[in-house]
């Protein structure tokens, strides 16, 4: 079709042709998936999809992973972009003020920058940003992520096993990020963390007023804390997960299951404790934490809300989930739930002005198409000997007009001229010849 071809999908926010987008993030345990329709200027989150990995055969994880992708696929059916996510666990982040604020300049200084502040060389990692602020001096606060290529080349080749090709690479914290920034209501001049609870890990965005300062990911999630209660109990960690997951920190009859998960999290959220403190002594305003929200399958423990409110005595709640529908043009469609542990794919899949120009896929990874580009040359081809016919045939039918004009008006003058002398020999004589012999 001409729209595939030359015309774009969208100026703006505004979509010239509807699209159904795919949000794709790929956990320890399962695939979470968000598809979203986009016409017009309306964004529909039509439908949430989790597919667990257990019970998918494969040998390791890789092979499970692009399983379930394929799974994923056929479910859902065809759709136009796709979108996935690296775990900000293997991603650099530096925060730089620039003291200007347009994109397209940051974008040109941000390589050299961040050079000297990385771990590894530049040529072996692709760096792109986002602006989280501009302050009264018109300078953008910028948050840096570089990530080694060979991350992205495990993405694209773990995805390719499954037969698609993302349009676009991010980082999950990132969109979560920008997911939030996205709810007007949830916003506060206060210090926010955003902390998701994975099963091997806990990452840790960092808001100071609305800014996103610091991410980090330490290496404590539910397994462990299983470990630990199964260590307690002399149980095993399946054992001791499938309890946690049932009955989380509530009252149970077994009293030493009560202690043990306790002890545990109270050593979870010491962890914590100590590095959402870092974070605030390095704050600008040096504010203390106001509140946390809950994110991942560790958010749906049973009490761990309140648990965690009661030992840090800090505001701790579950991510407001229904606030996603109030986020201008986006609607959630009847009948779909969103979990706690699908939040993280659909900021993937939910396109957003911050970042909106957010792309790992820069340099030799940039994807290409070279069917549109074959058909674009085909086209572009046709319509430019379609235009050169149409010139010639009008060219030729307008002289045609204009012969047949000057023959006329040249008939009419020999007319008047043999009216007027009417002994004057005409015959075989053109009107320059019929006017001398006159």
């Amino acid at each position: 079709m001409i729209k595939n071809i030359f015309l774009p999908d969208q100026f703006g926010a505004y979509y010239l042709f509807a699209k159904r987008i795919l949000g794709i993030h790929i956990g320890k345990i399962a695939l979470h998936a968000t598809v979203l329709y986009a016409r017009a200027n309306t964004i529909t989150i039509e439908q949430c999809i989790e597919i667990p990995f257990d019970g998918l055969e494969g040998t390791d994880a890789a092979e499970r992973t692009s399983k379930a992708v394929i799974q994923l696929i056929e479910q859902i059916g065809p759709v136009d972009d796709i979108h996935s996510a690296i775990a900000s666990s293997v991603v650099v982040f530096k925060e730089l003020r620039i003291p200007f604020a347009s994109y397209e300049k940051i974008a040109l200084i941000v390589p050299f920058e961040v050079e000297p502040l990385l771990p590894f060389a530049l040529a072996d990692a692709v760096v792109d940003f986002i602006i989280t602020h501009v302050d009264q001096e018109n300078h953008a606060h910028i948050l840096v992520a570089a990530v080694q290529k060979i991350h992205i080349t495990q993405q694209l080749e773990l995805l390719a096993q499954a037969g698609i090709n993302p349009q676009r690479i991010s980082i999950d914290l990132l969109d979560l990020y920008s997911l939030y920034r996205s709810i007007a209501h949830l916003q506060s001049n206060t210090s926010t963390a955003l902390i998701t609870i994975n099963v091997q890990d806990t990452s840790i965005a960092y808001l100071d007023g609305g800014q996103l300062r610091f991410i980090r990911t330490l290496q404590n999630g539910t397994l462990p804390l299983a470990k630990q209660v199964a260590d307690a109990l002399s149980i095993t960690p399946a054992q001791a997960m499938e309890h946690i997951m049932r009955f989380g920190v509530q009252n149970t009859d077994w009293p030493e299951y009560a202690q043990a998960i306790k002890q545990a999290l109270n050593g979870f959220w010491d962890g914590m404790q100590f590095t959402l403190g870092s974070f605030a002594a390095q704050a600008s305003n040096q504010v203390p934490l106001g509140s946390i929200q809950l994110l991942g399958i560790g958010a749906s423990l049973k009490g761990i809300a309140p648990y965690a409110q009661e030992y840090l005595k800090i505001n701790v709640t579950l991510f407001d989930i229904p606030a996603i529908g109030t986020i201008p043009h986006v609607i959630l469609k009847a009948g779909v739930t969103i979990s706690l542990q699908a939040v993280t794919s659909t900021g993937i899949g939910l396109p957003t002005p911050m970042t909106s120009q957010f792309n790992l896929r820069k340099n030799e990874f940039e994807i290409t198409n070279p069917i549109v580009l074959y058909k674009q040359l085909a086209v572009m081809g046709t319509l430019t000997l379609l235009l050169l016919i149409s010139l010639f045939t009008y060219s030729y039918l307008q002289l045609s007009i204009l012969q047949t004009e000057v023959t006329e008006s040249e008939e009419e003058a020999i007319h008047t001229v043999t009216e007027r002398f009417k002994n004057l020999d005409t015959e075989g004589g053109n009107l320059d010849d019929i006017l001398d012999n006159a």
